[in-house]
């Protein structure tokens, strides 16, 4: 039987009946709603004479709950542009329907349901004025956070749950050390949807940065980095008070853009939109949840850096520049110029890379994927020794930065250590399983004669590969990687001696086979036709690159 999981949008089949089923992603038990049957054959189609009967009551029932529903959801006639100022739920319905924007769950995302709404009360409910329940509430995720409910991470990739509103979030901070991977955007809209059933007057403000930081609030430039405006009287009027949920710091951001609820709902969706394109491997669902967040924010530099990734994966290069070029014009900050960095490598520009690298490291000299991305410029051009010392560097500042793992896996094979190459580049995958990395880590394994793990991933990445383009992805996994790479995984042991013996093609492919870009290229949609290699990640440069 089919099942729908409503926490985590997630469709799984079960069919023991003797075992409850849970959900495989978020291995939830409750929320679990079948989702339709088929008849086995021969089963008989008869229905009872009644049914039909009960069949139109039922319609009829439906069709007036249905009724009540949308009239308890009725949206508002709205036009212009959404005022700065706490909208009720059908202000927020009407000017998402005029946009034609579906934000589904995330439309309430400031609007306090009952559970919100209960322990606003219990946090903040003896607390007066407006500093004072914000001060409660803080403190209240604050407990949450040192009690290990959550933890500060690196924002490279989304995590493996969608975005999640208010109430599901405040579920997650009943949970003590299960250090949940939480956004700042989702943190800092439970907070203020918290306040709002105070009646205070709270915004969500997207932080540009903090005083005295050498590094940025939001090192991805996708994710953003997201706090509570809180505002003394009844309106959104003369200056706010900041209050950081996510990060508890205590002074006052330096600079902060004071979002509308439409402008949160869009940076919300936008981060609903990489994990579609991440997680799902939905790139068309990705491009339409990423649509909208710039419709509802175009000026938010982290939604057009989003759109660009997409438009990356895509294989749509012109369009993806500029995305990024419009998200820097929009902040020129470290991320964005790393991302753009990032672009140039992977077109094999590397003096525009190391420029846009450098102005980023000027302005934050402790920005640990800047270094990695320089990193990666000195391997390209062949400079081992600088590469290894802005590794470490990176390591040093952000241990957890994803893409790490890759950049030692590729620092290793091209100086020979292959063992240490092959336990680096399984870290790679097991941080960041998208198909960019998965052909990195297969190109390693080919190149250290592990067989197995090579067609392991070569597997998987056909595996996440939209069908529509499965059949170039399997030629270019062929000439990538040899003509065995698809072959059963349990048959590499035979088939070891016939890989080695295939010549040194193979083997001097490397990590540097220029095919390769033209390949990905192509397969993934160059508009160049200038071999580039945009595809097949995000949010990096390619790193099946030249390495000569």
């Amino acid at each position: 039987m089919k099942y729908l999981c409503v926490h985590c949008d997630k469709t799984f089949e079960h069919d023991d009946e003797d075992e409850k089923p849970r959900c495989p992603k978020c291995l939830r038990v409750n929320g679990l709603e079948p989702v339709g049957t088929k008849k086995k054959d021969g089963e008989a189609s008869e229905r009872p004479p009644w049914l039909t009967w009960a069949v139109a009551g039922g319609v009829l029932v439906a069709a007036g709950i249905g009724y009540a529903v949308w009239a308890g959801q009725s949206a508002d006639n709205v036009s212009g542009e959404a005022p700065l100022a706490p909208l009720d739920r059908s202000a927020v319905l009407g000017y998402l329907r005029a946009r034609g924007v579906d934000a589904r769950e995330l439309e309430a995302l400031l609007v306090p349901d009952d559970a919100v709404e209960d322990w606003a009360d219990e946090v903040a409910g003896d607390a007066s004025g407006a500093g004072a329940k914000a001060e409660a509430i803080q403190e209240a995720i604050r407990a949450c956070a040192e009690a290990g409910a959550f933890e500060r991470w690196s924002f490279g990739v989304p995590r493996d749950t969608p975005v999640a509103p208010p109430a599901r979030v405040l579920e997650r901070l009943g949970e003590d050390d299960a250090m949940h991977h939480l956004y700042p955007i989702e943190v800092a809209a439970l907070m203020a949807s918290a306040l709002r059933a105070e009646d205070v007057t709270a915004m969500v403000a997207d932080v540009v940065r903090f005083p005295g930081d050498r590094r940025p609030p939001d090192p991805s430039g996708e994710f953003g980095y997201y706090v509570v405006a809180v505002y003394p009287g009844d309106s959104v009027e003369g200056d706010p008070t900041y209050y950081d949920p996510y990060g508890g710091r205590e002074v006052q951001p330096e600079e902060a853009r004071v979002l509308s609820d439409l402008q949160a709902i869009g940076a919300a969706l936008s981060t609903r939109a990489l994990y579609l394109l991440s997680r799902e491997s939905e790139p068309e669902r990705a491009m339409e949840a990423s649509g909208q967040a710039v419709r509802l924010d175009g000026r938010s530099p982290s939604n057009r850096a989003v759109r660009g990734a997409i438009l990356i994966a895509a294989g749509q290069a012109n369009e993806a520049i500029e995305e990024l070029e419009s998200a820097k014009q929009l902040r020129p900050d470290a991320p964005r110029r790393n991302l753009l960095a990032m672009v140039h490598m992977a077109r094999q520009d590397l003096d525009a890379a190391s420029r846009e690298v450098t102005a980023a490291l000027e302005e934050s000299p402790d920005f640990g994927p800047g270094h990695a991305t320089l990193a990666a410029i000195h391997m390209a051009r062949g400079e081992a020794d600088q590469g290894r010392t802005e590794l470490e560097e990176a390591e040093r500042i952000d241990p957890q930065w994803h893409q790490l793992p890759q950049l030692w896996a590729m620092y290793y094979a091209t100086t020979g250590d292959l063992d240490r190459a092959v336990e680096r580049a399984q870290q790679a995958v097991e941080r960041n399983p998208d198909i960019q990395t998965r052909l990195m880590a297969a190109r390693i394994y080919r190149q250290a004669a592990r067989y197995d793990l090579m067609r392991r991933e070569a597997h998987a990445v056909l595996e996440r590969t939209p069908s529509q383009r499965a059949a170039e992805m399997r030629e270019m996994i062929r000439r990538m990687l040899g003509p065995t790479a698809l072959e059963p995984v349990d048959e590499e042991l035979a088939s070891a001696d016939e890989e080695l013996g295939e010549g040194a093609e193979g083997d001097e492919l490397g990590l540097g086979d220029p095919d390769s870009l033209r390949l990905e290229s192509d397969l993934l949609g160059d508009e160049a036709g200038d071999g580039t290699s945009l595809g097949g990640g995000r949010g990096g440069p390619s790193l099946l690159g030249d390495d000569e």
